[in-house]
């Protein structure tokens, strides 16, 4: 009968869909850890909203930067 898989068809298609589903895990696994990152063009106005203290280093001073 049209749309029904033979043996041989069958064993190829569950061992296809396993490929893909082990690809598809090392993928996500891969990406699990990448922290987001957002681009802003320089001198573009930002807002930020933190739901949570940020802690930030001293902020160098001018005498911190060498002259040219």
């Amino acid at each position: 009968m049209p749309g029904q898989l033979g043996g041989t068809e069958s064993v190829l298609y569950a061992s296809l869909q396993g490929t893909v589903n082990q690809v598809g895990q090392e993928i996500a696994r891969r990406n699990r850890n990448i922290q987001p990152t957002i681009t802003i063009r320089p001198g573009y106005p930002v807002r930020v909203i933190v739901t949570k203290d940020l802690v930030l280093g001293p902020y160098p001073s001018n005498d911190d930067f060498s002259s040219p």
